[in-house]
């Protein structure tokens, strides 16, 4: 992660040493041995962070914020006098973020332009020799189109249709995937017990303050847009309230229940065509891009006409088989929720990788296909090997699509269906398939009966802590052994979940147990 660290790090560097003390202002709140003792701190900071001792560095950092807070109170007129030292503390809280570390804002700070503030001291310090990762400059997927989507409403602002879309996009990846800094908006009711909202006073609210400050989301281009803000301070002045959504479900999954509640097939479907159009468009620039429409997916990227025609009919074949697996109606004209999937076929790795970032797709190492289920979005992205023939065989499309089209199928049929267990449906159908080689079975059978033979392990793989192999192997066993020890059991849990029931709930009213105790007799099986 350390390598991810924005380009601040170089251009602008985030730790303040002892040469900024010589041209320092006196300040009144503070003596000069305290300014310098301060400058020391910043320093030590900025030390443990590039030794991995994050958690460190963010205690010491959060006693330097107090320190300030204490002088603020004798002069409240620091901010200005301390402006170069609270430029570093913005920065630095900004690069904690990074590796899950969140310390809270200096209250009465609001930074003026960071580059009016610098001082060429700064460029010269122990953090300049860390080089940023060569990315291209571009955002991520703009929130600005999923607030004009199907389903959403103007006027009143409502929590699932149009925060909740917001805070999804652009605070997902670290605070509703993970809890970076300890800070979890997963849901409605985490966001409210963190403390970051205030209902009736958004002008109080912390998460307001983060992102006017600019401290968040971190990142050059994925600031929230004033039209988005302005939203969230409507719906925090009004109440704060949830409205009609449930307050213990997944704010990504609320969003997408809105969303398709209120959208017809066709505009479900338009929606990701557009919002695929306009990643690849930012991911390639002008690269010619190419599609094929079929039944159950846009197939689009940089390969030629034919051999998008080809991944389109191989998609609608399997397709149809999944849907038959699943006990989804014959009637229904995809597997994939309401609309269409977009398949992203692509030939060169970088456009690859790049496609990759810019659509949040998790990292699955140098695996040539991958899939992803994000709010309103549902796509699959394929590297195509330029050393195939232009023309592949149905075998070796079905090795490439069995799991993650199985996998997409799941997570659609219900909101709320965890990652783990789509992509343990998806590798179980897969390693059924009698054209998947049988060492790739055994292999991932002999990593998931070692995983499953250490009792901890069950905790730790719904908490998203096992290496990626074994996680993988682990939820193709997991909903193998679900699947075929009661099918009468996992077919009423595949209707219940299709009826939007909510995944906790529906395997306690199925199992007589709740998910974590079920997941424990699995392991220990």
């Amino acid at each position: 992660m350390r390598s991810l660290i924005f380009e601040l790090l170089v251009k602008r560097p985030f730790v303040a040493f002892s040469c900024v003390v010589a041209t320092a202002t006196i300040v009144s709140g503070a003596t000069p041995r305290e300014l310098r003792k301060l400058d020391s701190d910043l320093g030590e900071v900025g030390r443990h962070f590039k030794a991995g001792n994050y958690e460190v560095a963010a205690g010491s950092l959060t006693e330097i914020i107090e320190t300030i807070h204490r002088w603020h109170e004798q002069d409240p007129e620091i901010a200005s006098q301390l402006e170069a030292r609270l430029q570093t503390i913005r920065r630095a809280r900004g690069a904690l973020e990074f590796q899950r570390q969140f310390v809270g804002p200096v209250s009465f700070y609001k930074p003026r332009n960071v580059d009016e503030t610098l001082s060429a001291e700064f460029i010269d310090s122990e953090m300049s020799g860390m080089t940023p990762p060569n990315l291209k400059d571009a955002a991520l997927p703009s929130a600005d189109s999923m607030m004009s989507a199907p389903g959403s409403t103007s006027g009143s602002v409502t929590f699932a249709s149009d925060v909740a879309p917001i805070l999804s996009t652009r605070c997902g990846n670290c605070h509703i995937n993970n809890s970076r800094g300890g800070f979890s908006m997963q849901t409605f009711t985490a966001l409210m017990d963190s403390g970051f909202v205030e209902p009736g006073d958004s002008g109080v609210s912390l998460l307001v303050e983060v992102i006017e400050s600019g401290d968040m989301p971190p990142g050059n281009n994925n600031s929230v847009p004033p039209s988005e803000l302005a939203k969230l301070k409507q719906w925090i002045d009004s109440g704060a309230n949830p409205g009609s959504a449930r307050v213990t479900e997944v704010l990504t999954s609320l969003s997408t229940t809105a969303f398709e509640e209120n959208s017809t097939p066709e505009e479900i479907s338009a929606y990701r065509a557009s919002l695929v159009r306009k990643n690849l468009q930012v991911a390639l620039g002008n690269a010619a891009i190419r599609d094929h429409e079929g039944n159950s997916a846009l197939v689009i990227g940089t390969l030629e006409s034919s051999q998008l025609q080809e991944i389109s009919d191989a998609v609608d074949r399997m397709a149809l088989e999944i849907g038959k697996d699943l006990g989804i109606s014959a009637r229904r004209q995809t597997p994939f929720g309401k609309g269409r999937i977009t398949v992203v076929a692509l030939s060169s790795s970088y456009d690859y990788s790049e496609f990759r970032r810019m659509a949040s797709i998790p990292s699955s190492g140098d695996l040539p296909v991958v899939w992803n289920r994000t709010g309103r979005d549902a796509l699959i992205a394929l590297k195509w090997n330029t050393g195939s023939p232009a023309s592949l065989e149905e075998d070796q499309l079905r090795q490439w699509l069995t799991a993650p089209l199985a996998s997409l199928a799941m997570a659609t049929i219900g909101p709320d269906t965890p990652r783990w267990f789509a992509e343990g449906y998806g590798l179980s159908r897969w390693l059924n398939d009698r054209r998947i080689p049988e060492s790739f079975r055994m292999e991932l059978t002999r990593v998931a009966e070692e995983t499953a033979g250490d009792a901890q392990n069950a905790a730790r793989f719904l908490r998203g802590q096992l290496a990626a192999e074994q996680h993988q192997a682990a939820a193709a066993r997991t909903v193998a052994i679900m699947k075929t020890t009661d099918s009468g059991r996992w077919r009423s849990l595949i209707q219940k979940l299709g009826k939007s029931e909510g995944f906790e709930a529906s395997i306690q009213s199925v199992y007589g147990q709740d998910l974590q105790n079920l997941v424990k007799s699995i392991f220990s099986s």
